[in-house]
């Protein structure tokens, strides 16, 4: 179990490391570029984590698939989920690209909004 566990605690651990290192970097800046990273590093990874999930799907059907010796399924599931991830890049892209008004909608001061839109 630790020889299957081990790679995916390294990920994580590292993927948090990056989240600590940007903090420390940015946290000498102050407080609106501390923010400003933190809104924007969220905004990014709330839209890349929902496309991730959404086409992970894949991989259990293509499993399922080849574990039952169908073969046929398996290049139909491929070919959507990329399909389904052109399709799901253009609301991500748009959700991203139009970081700046949606924070005015949350109420972000202008500072906070504009080092999240340049990150």
């Amino acid at each position: 179990m630790l020889a299957l566990a081990g790679p995916v605690v390294i990920t994580q651990l590292a993927h948090i490391s990056l989240g600590f290192v940007d903090t420390v970097m940015v946290g000498r800046l102050g407080p609106d570029s501390l923010a400003g990273v933190a809104i924007g590093n969220t905004m990014f990874y709330t839209a890349t984590i929902f496309c991730m999930g959404v086409v992970m799907a894949v991989g259990p059907m293509v499993s399922h698939a080849f574990g039952a010796g169908n073969d046929d399924p398996i290049g139909r599931s491929v070919r959507q989920g990329l399909w389904l991830a052109v399709v799901l890049t253009i609301p991500a892209f748009i959700f991203v690209w139009n970081a700046a008004p949606i924070l005015r909608l949350l109420g972000q001061s202008e500072p906070t909004i504009a080092r999240a839109a340049a990150y």
